[in-house]
């Protein structure tokens, strides 16, 4: 005769993904409770892979780059990204909620976009036209014809 710690449990997965359990006894119970722990911890793991952060992305009109465009997170925290020579910007890593959006010139009263609305793990996107921002490009170009 068997001691209960001699008792094995037998499982077969068959080819429709069901798993069939063979007698064991009490042990098939603990079996059970094992596998529905394992799938419970496994859905917890991909649950807190879901993203946390959001992004919001544009282009400052007329921008030739150098520029910051800082979101205002309700709470008062604030993100900051540069502009790029070809005026765009990304502001990442900003977790969801409502921003206030601006550019930081030296100008009287910047353009600002109210309550931007970032959502976990999409980027928003907004441009910004900003009438004091504008980029002059100095220099002269001289066509010769006879080159040829």
């Amino acid at each position: 005769m068997q001691s209960k710690a001699e008792i094995c449990v037998r499982a077969q997965v068959g080819p429709d993904g069901h798993v069939k359990l063979r007698p064991g006894g009490r042990r098939m119970v603990a079996a059970i409770g094992a596998s529905v722990g394992i799938l419970a911890a496994s859905s917890q793991a991909a649950a807190s892979e879901t993203p946390k952060f959001g992004a919001i992305k544009g282009e400052v009109m007329g921008s030739c780059g150098g520029l910051i465009v800082t979101a205002t997170a309700a709470d008062g925290r604030i993100y900051r990204a540069k502009v790029g020579p070809n005026g765009r910007y990304k502001v990442k890593r900003l977790p969801a909620g409502d921003y206030d959006v601006k550019t930081e010139v030296g100008g009287p009263e910047p353009p600002k976009a109210s309550h931007v609305v970032v959502q976990a793990g999409r980027t928003t996107k907004l441009d910004i036209n900003d009438p004091l921002n504008f980029c002059i490009v100095v220099g002269m170009l001289r066509i010769d014809d006879s080159i040829g």
